[in-house]
């Protein structure tokens, strides 16, 4: 993190991307979903600012991406991990990469579609009705079996065995065991709030910082969603290293809300202590 403060000027720029890279590994591993995101967004963003500049993109831009795709699905951000794996397609498709290259990638996006696919099963009746159109969107980014499991859970089961997805010969029962064995796999419990769409009215951001539960409300315009992640990302940031000092938290939440106001000129921050609540 401070190796990346000093080499923001543009003749660092490789060692940036490096250290940005590095810096997204670092916190996912630590469990600080949000902070590994803003880091790997502003990785990939140096990289297609250098790219315009007169170079050619790099092929590391594909595991970056994906990196962000990772992110984004453990994090239940819906939109991130469907743009992520869009990036993904379009730049493998447009690099120079070898067979193995390729081969790799193509594992990852199979990984990534199972994950996503046992997510998709548990969606809650609430969050399935956001997502009745997203099948075909589903196919279109190669993620069939996402694809498929979510046709079966909103209840179409006779499309997929008119399709050929699911063989006609195999019986309801044995069908309903191989998505009820998806659906239970490890990676589909999240600890950290539900779906993301950036759709409704409002909408929580979650995160758990030195065992404190995080949550920043914001309304559903871009400004607001924008702030909302950079202040949970910047949360996760700042006490990513705070055990050091010492401290310990002394409250089990912490709840922050992004607001609007036309009669507002310049940005604003207050705290109340007692109710441990910001604005």
């Amino acid at each position: 993190g401070k190796a990346a403060r000093q080499r923001t000027k543009k003749e660092y720029a490789d060692s940036l991307i490096e250290a940005l890279q590095l810096l997204t590994l670092a916190y996912r591993s630590a469990g600080l979903l949000w902070a590994a995101r803003a880091s790997c967004i502003f990785a990939m963003a140096s990289m297609f600012i250098e790219a315009e500049e007169g170079n050619d993109l790099p092929a590391s831009i594909v595991p970056t991406v994906m990196m962000l795709a990772w992110v984004a699905v453990e994090l239940r951000h819906l939109p991130d991990a469907l743009e992520a794996i869009r990036l993904v397609r379009g730049c493998a498709a447009g690099l120079p990469l070898d067979e193995v290259s390729k081969e790799r990638v193509a594992k990852r996006l199979a990984e990534f579609d199972l994950i996503l696919a046992s997510q998709i099963l548990n969606f809650t009746t609430e969050e399935l009705r956001r997502v009745v159109k997203l099948p075909d969107v589903l196919g279109g980014l190669g993620l069939l079996q996402s694809r498929n499991s979510l046709l079966y859970t909103l209840g179409h089961e006779a499309v997929l065995r008119e399709e050929g997805s699911i063989p006609q010969e195999e019986a309801p029962e044995r069908v309903a065991e191989l998505f009820d064995l998806l659906a239970s796999q490890p990676v589909s419990s999240n600890p950290y709030g539900p779906v993301i769409f950036n759709e409704a009215e409002q909408q929580c951001l979650v995160s758990r910082v030195q065992g404190v539960r995080v949550a920043v409300h914001h309304p559903r315009s871009d400004v607001s969603v924008l702030a909302a992640e950079a202040v949970i990302g910047s949360i996760e940031a700042l006490f990513a290293t705070v055990i050091e000092l010492g401290a310990a938290a002394h409250t089990e939440s912490f709840t922050v809300s992004i607001q609007e106001s036309s009669e507002i000129l310049v940005p604003d921050f207050t705290v109340d202590a007692e109710e441990m609540t910001a604005s």
